[in-house]
């Protein structure tokens, strides 16, 4: 319920107790967000609502002489509530779509990022030689140089092919 229009052409007097009531019932309609409309005031109960100050609480701009402008007044005031329903929906769905197309980017990025650690892995175990310096295999090179160094100095070639074949397998 976004609006509630009281009819008060039979009332023609209210007492305290009426006044209280209806204050009562305008507390609890704006506690839930429903506008309260009152149309054909008759004198005394007008009088009696201004001095207790429930025109004030129900706004001047909705107390109307007769139930077509009450009405109108009603019709406008649900096009709005809905309007602002609508546009707090709108915004939602907006921040949802935001909240979504975020994730997507990052895990887009996080793939991407592990797409290029396996590529540089691949890259790594097609070589077969690794490119850091490695201070054992670069004597076991040395060691091998000076077998077939020595191989050339005339020294016997059965010799020399034992310290060829004594030579660590460096692949």
């Amino acid at each position: 319920i976004s609006v509630i229009i009281l009819r008060a052409s039979n009332m023609t007097l209210l007492d305290i107790e009426a006044i209280r009531n209806h204050e009562k019932m305008v507390e609890q309609c704006k506690k839930n967000g429903v506008t309260v409309i009152v149309s054909h005031v008759k004198d005394q109960p007008l009088r009696a609502m201004q001095k207790v100050g429930l025109i004030s609480k129900i706004g001047e701009e909705y107390f109307v002489d007769n139930v077509d402008e009450a009405i109108e007044i009603a019709e406008r005031i649900i096009e709005e509530k809905k309007k602002r329903e609508l546009e707090v929906i709108e915004a939602k769905k907006r921040r949802e779509i935001e909240i979504s197309e975020e994730k997507k980017r990052k895990a887009s990025a996080t793939l991407e990022e592990k797409r290029q650690k396996a590529e540089e892995l691949r890259e790594k175990k097609k070589s077969p030689i690794s490119m850091e310096p490695d201070s054992a295999f670069d004597s076991a090179i040395d060691s091998s140089f000076d077998c077939i160094d020595s191989s050339d100095t005339g020294e016997n070639s059965a010799a020399s092919e034992d310290r060829i074949t004594s030579v660590p397998s460096i692949l």
